[in-house]
């Protein structure tokens, strides 16, 4: 099943056939490099580099309704913003710098965790999060957390549509709605849960969950691809560093 758990089709992309490793290690890299670089065309060198890496898991459409979601997240935050400057003027300085910088440090951590989460399955990340050692508490309650919400999602359409099935012909007053939803949705729901909570928890006592046994896991080695990835992920860190070196941080024209 695909991290993102959306779409259940085999991923033969150019970032699906990346090792689990390689896209971790991106990952991270485009987490540090966010939070150490500030110039602007040092950011915006690797935001250009993360969108054509993310154009090898997502089709353009795809990609175009990911980033509407980040625009609609960012105008969220300028309107906060805008809220703030109206309350306390002096904490916000309106200049096109200290924005487009923030901005284009969580593009860079999204193009990659978008490859993460439409090119990976579940079961590579959390062998790979096992592998590092005894890191039950970390790859435990988030194999739970994600096999949660599909089935979360499946309990709701469901519900949903028995609902729309029982739901009785003619007018009715905003109170008898509000009963109908609560007997006819929110209950059902709130049993499935529970329910699904203990499949969830026998399925991780069955995979050995609690014991401390536990077999050694083979290694997938590197390929082709993920030396080309990594070696690009090199370059381009490396010009970026080289052009906050020159220009300096902080400022668009340095």
């Amino acid at each position: 099943m695909p991290l993102s758990f959306l779409d259940r089709k085999p991923d033969t992309s150019w970032a699906g056939r990346l090792n689990i490793r390689t896209k971790l290690m991106l990952c991270l890299v485009s987490s540090l490099a966010a939070i150490v670089l500030s110039n602007p065309q040092s950011l915006a060198l690797l935001c250009l580099a993360s969108m054509v890496y993310a154009l090898t898991a997502l089709s353009p459409w795809a990609m175009l309704k990911a980033y509407s979601v980040f625009v609609l997240m960012c105008l969220v935050s300028l309107g906060f913003m805008s809220l703030v400057s109206l309350v306390m003027p002096q904490l916000v300085v309106w200049e096109s710098w200290r924005f487009a910088v923030p901005y284009m440090r969580m593009l860079l951590s999204f193009n990659a965790l978008l490859v993460l989460a439409f090119s990976s399955r579940i079961q590579e990340v959390m062998r790979e999060l096992q592998s590092f050692g005894r890191m039950v508490w970390l790859h435990v309650p988030l194999t739970v957390a994600v096999r949660f919400l599909p089935t979360f999602l499946d309990d709701c359409a469901q519900i949903r549509d028995a609902y729309r099935l029982r739901q009785p012909l003619g007018g009715q007053g905003f109170g008898a709605r509000v009963s109908s939803v609560w007997r006819g949705f929110l209950v059902p729901l709130t049993f499935r849960l529970l329910g699904s909570a203990d499949d969830l928890s026998v399925a991780a006592e069955l995979k050995g969950v609690g014991n401390h046994k536990r077999l050694a896991r083979k290694a997938v080695p590197f390929g082709r691809s993920d030396i080309l990835a990594l070696g690009g992920c090199i370059l381009g860190l490396a010009l970026a560093v080289c052009l906050q070196a020159i220009q300096g941080g902080g400022s668009i024209w340095g």
